[in-house]
């Protein structure tokens, strides 16, 4: 068994390979990109191998790049790595043979990873949040732009981006509220999808 230490960061990763009996066998730097780090287990030969890298802001492509390969992968929690690594010099080098250390020796701080399928879901929770705000925005601009010019809606319009209230919105001519009525309509359409993605997911995952 080979224990794999990855300091990962934006441009490039550092990786330390460890034996059984806490030999360095590599310690090598390469860009962290998916073509590297796949180029970097083909490496290894084949050979059993745990990994551990630290939970970032962007660990998740490189993790699941490694996940499917078949490698078990576990994620180091930073906050209490920091309290275990206190004091310790501090280089992309060194970090990435710790990593490997605490690995070998079974004494990674983990933090929860859900299962892939979960991740996918909040990916895609996350991504219709997203575009729900971004609807309420440009819906907050165009009653701004109508304040803006004194325009008020006639009374079988006032039910706010009902069909009425687009239909006058689109009859006023004005091309800033045409624009963003456009934009509105996709980001919708878009987000209804998303709902329905979900619903599919959440299906599969019960039965």
């Amino acid at each position: 068994m080979n224990y794999i230490g990855l300091d990962i960061h934006k441009k490039n990763t550092q990786a330390c390979v460890k034996d059984e009996n806490g030999k360095v066998l590599v310690n090598e730097r390469f860009p962290s990109d998916v073509v590297s780090i796949n180029a970097f287990l083909d490496r290894l030969g084949g050979a059993e191998a745990k990994v551990v890298m630290e939970a970032t802001g962007f660990y998740q492509y490189i993790y699941e790049t490694i996940e499917a390969r078949g490698f078990e992968v576990i994620l180091a929690h930073p906050l209490k790595l920091k309290a275990l690594t206190a004091g310790r010099a501090k280089t992309d080098h060194n970090d990435a043979e710790m990593l490997a250390e605490l690995l070998r020796i079974d004494a990674i701080p983990a933090s929860y990873v859900p299962p892939k399928d979960i991740r996918e879901l909040r990916d895609l929770t996350r991504h219709r949040s997203s575009l729900i705000a971004e609807s309420t925005t440009l819906k907050n601009k165009i009653h701004a732009e109508l304040a803006m010019k004194g325009t008020k809606p006639p009374a079988e319009a006032r039910s706010s981006f009902s069909k009425n209230f687009i239909i006058w919105l689109r009859s006023l001519g004005n091309s800033m509220i045409d624009d963003m009525l456009d934009i509105l309509e996709v980001v919708q359409e878009r987000s209804r999808r998303l709902k329905s993605r979900s619903r599919m997911r959440r299906s599969r995952m019960r039965t």
